[in-house]
């Protein structure tokens, strides 16, 4: 296949990772959690599509800087010792698409010359040996083949870790251990105030153990990091037609001023007539320059999927279908990543030794589906609870409010994977959150549908432009507020009378479900609204479940233009962007899954 088309498109979205990568580590303030997630984020989106493309260099060094910022995460900090070499592992990616930007035609392969020196060695480990707060550590122990007695090996290694901290789980346990047989691998979580990681990379050297990862159970944040402005490629004949637009409508508002000096209204009227239908056609014609075709993006995906398959040892066909659907270019290359996680989860953890991958996409009214359906094992609803309760995302009582629908969603929450190790391909818990997270990000949905040994459907719903978006209003005191209509569920008017208390919260029963009520009031911290006969409810879905937003009244549907805020408004939770209504009043956009708490079943409800 002829790699030299993606070799552009390679370029541009690597460059727009290292960018930010560049920018995070550049800045004043220190890198915190948030910014530590998102180098390992750009790092984890370089090293796919270095992948892809046979850059093996990159792989390798992404994997590591992968591997060293996951240990940072949990000190929420980036040590100072650790900076220097982080900068030059930035400096040897930057070189490294240099030199495959420089390369000659048919070169956009691995054939393409690394900078001189190579990859620069790996990240020292973070801080000091020994913390103040005891952490949860998974180690996992490989040992060689040739290993002699190999359950009296990995008998004495579970001995030496467990003096290291409070072993939670040891998988063998020690009574199997103990009965010997030919046992290779040793998984242990722990709770310690030890660098594991540290340890685990000492232990490695050994003679007798083929590798040895301690990584550390960590939650990133949920809100995804701000990412620097998309290229867009627009055709000549686009760019013609839209100079002469803008050419008529200077020549029109020229117009206008003359008639307006002479007050020849009824040719103003004319006037503004004209220069309507003028922004109109502007309008359409942007929309149009940004449109491109799905084939842009999955015309990757077979070289993507057959390299799955090398990796995996698997046999894998993939089926395509509606890959002329016309997309917004900036949801387009949002899509890029997301979509390749999925892929990557349906090889990985769906397909067993052989099956297929289809990836279909239609119009639905306004919005664009893209499924992609695995005929692979599927998921267990009742191993994913039972997942999350063992590794403490959950408590117990969550785990058994959840249905089968909400228990598919889990795989979604940041630092939850179903892999009991790390791989190349998955085991970090960050691939789905990833995907979800993209989504939402461009007023999209996903829906998970999953049966056990019936396969795995993972449906991507989104908006065809990711400016024009429709908003239902909301009145709330003196305040005018809008939601993306994307994040609401439905639009409830009830009678106080219908509200009821349970246990120590208030509920609304709607269709059989017994949904917390939250008051948007005590949210924005205003004054509640006066006593109503009648409550008006945003009915919206927080972590995978329902919750019904109290506010003062419901105002209509209006599609707008949005724009995201800039400092300081971008940092207040849940206010995502804004717009000006025709009043020229700026209108404020809230985000419903970013402004609420997470509904838990045993917290006290809200007071409307």
């Amino acid at each position: 296949m002829d790699m030299e088309k993606y070799r552009t498109l390679f370029l541009q979205e690597a460059g727009t990772h290292l960018q930010t990568m560049s920018r995070l580590i550049s800045s004043d303030a220190p890198c915190g959690a948030a910014g530590i997630d998102a180098l390992f984020r750009c790092a984890h989106s370089i090293k796919g599509m270095a992948a892809s493309m046979g850059y093996e260099d990159l792989t390798r060094l992404c994997h590591e800087l992968e591997n060293r910022l996951g240990v940072f995460r949990g000190g929420g900090s980036i040590p100072e010792a650790a900076m220097g070499a982080l900068e030059k592992a930035l400096d040897f990616i930057e070189s490294r698409l240099e030199a495959i930007a420089a390369a000659p035609a048919g070169a956009a392969s691995a054939r393409a010359p690394a900078p001189e020196g190579g990859p620069p060695h790996p990240l020292p480990p973070h801080g000091p040996a020994e913390s103040e707060q005891p952490r949860l550590w998974n180690l996992r122990i490989e040992l060689e083949p040739t290993e002699a007695a190999p359950a009296v090996r990995l008998m004495l290694l579970q001995r030496e870790i467990a003096a290291r901290g409070e072993a939670i789980e040891t998988r063998p346990d020690a009574q199997t251990l103990a009965a010997g047989g030919e046992l290779r691998s040793l998984h242990m979580r722990l709770r310690s105030t030890l660098d594991l990681a540290d340890f685990c990379a000492r232990l490695d050297l050994r003679p007798g153990i083929r590798s040895a990862e301690a990584e550390q159970e960590v939650q990133p944040p949920p809100a995804p990091p701000r990412t620097t402005p998309e290229l867009v490629r627009v055709r000549g004949e686009m760019l013609d037609r839209l100079l002469d637009l803008a050419t008529e409508m200077i020549a029109e508002r020229i117009r206008l001023q003359e008639q307006c000096r002479k007050q020849e209204v009824s040719e103003m009227a004319a006037g503004l007539e004209s220069l309507g239908k003028q922004l109109r056609r502007l309008h359409q014609d942007v929309i149009d320059a940004r449109m491109m075709p799905l084939s842009q993006l999955t015309a990757r995906l077979p070289r993507q999927l057959r390299e799955l398959a090398r990796k995996t040892g698997k046999e894998v066909r993939l089926r395509m279908e509606g890959e002329d659907l016309m997309l917004d270019r900036s949801i387009l290359d949002a899509m890029s990543d997301p979509l390749m996680h999925i892929l990557r989860n349906a090889v990985d953890h769906g397909i067993e030794e052989r099956g297929a991958v289809s990836i279909r996409a239609c119009r639905r009214g306004d919005r664009v589906l893209i499924e992609v359906r695995d005929d692979g094992r599927g998921m267990d609803p009742r191993h994913l609870r039972a997942r999350a309760l063992k590794k403490g995302l959950l408590s117990e009582e969550e785990v058994q409010a959840l249905s089968d629908g909400e228990s598919l969603m889990l795989i979604c929450r940041p630092g939850f994977s179903t892999a009991d190790g790390v791989t190349d391909l998955s085991g970090r818990g960050v691939g789905m959150d990833a995907v979800k997270a993209a989504l939402e990000k461009v007023g999209g949905e996903l829906r998970i549908e999953s049966r056990p040994g019936l396969g795995s459907c993972f449906s991507l719903l989104l908006p065809l432009s990711a400016a024009l978006v429709q908003l239902l209003l909301v009145r709330f005191g003196e305040l005018l507020l809008g939601f993306p209509v994307s994040r609401i569920e439905a639009g409830l008017k009830v009678r106080t009378g219908e509200v009821r208390s349970q246990g120590a919260r208030l509920v609304i029963e709607h269709r059989g479900e017994a949904i917390p009520l939250l008051s948007l009031g005590k949210i924005l911290g205003q004054a509640p609204a006066a006593g109503s006969e009648h409550l008006h409810l945003l009915l919206t879905r927080v972590a995978g479940r329902r919750a019904a937003l109290v506010v003062d009244g419901f105002e209509g549907i209006r599609e707008a233009f949005i724009k995201p805020l800039s400092a300081p408004l971008n940092r207040i939770a849940g206010l995502s962007t804004s717009t000006i209504l025709g009043s020229g009043e700026v209108l404020f956009v809230l985000d419903p899954q970013e402004l609420l708490p997470v509904p838990n079943p045993q917290a006290a409800g809200e007071t409307p």
